[in-house]
């Protein structure tokens, strides 16, 4: 038998938490007298173990995943699903997968805007020196087809081409 505490350590739960599950009837304490008298619930091993196994259980259920891929889900209001909906029926998929690439399309765009004005502060410091920098990484990595494109793109994104030399 262990005391409150020793129980609610075990379950890697708070002692409010034990105390919850066991006025649901989740759990089943024997009472002892404590100090003063006092009784003092007193939990099994047992009894203990299965709570544990079943706040586990709910633990993977409540973080559920397809392969080894999380899944999210969420509800929307009525005309962004049916919005959702119309936008999949014309390009041939269903309004979750609609939702998904969308949400993909922000995610990817929130990361290029966040690498974008990263690089703008870079260049406020370091200036001229960074956009050829740029420049070159730009034309190695693949990213634009030649040096007027890279330098098209600074320009659209860091305000610097008049400062890389010719």
């Amino acid at each position: 038998m262990l005391t409150k505490q020793q129980a609610a350590e075990y379950l890697e739960k708070s002692i409010r938490s034990l105390e919850r599950y066991t006025r649901q009837g989740r759990i089943g304490a024997d009472y002892a007298k404590g100090q003063h008298n006092k009784p003092t619930p007193m939990y099994g091993e047992d009894d203990l173990e299965a709570l544990k196994a079943q706040i586990q259980k709910r633990r993977r259920s409540a973080n559920p995943t397809v392969g080894d891929n999380p899944v999210v889900a969420f509800r929307l209001p009525p005309p962004y699903a049916d919005r959702l909906r119309q936008e999949g029926e014309q390009r041939g998929l269903s309004a979750g997968e609609c939702a998904r690439l969308r949400l993909i399309d922000a995610l990817e765009d929130i990361d290029r805007r966040r690498f974008t004005d990263e690089l703008k502060r870079a260049v406020e410091i370091l200036g001229a020196d960074l956009c050829t920098s740029v420049l070159v990484l730009l034309l190695r990595a693949g990213q634009v087809e030649d040096e007027a494109e890279a330098r098209s793109w600074i320009e659209a994104n860091l305000k610097c081409v008049r400062k890389v030399g010719s």
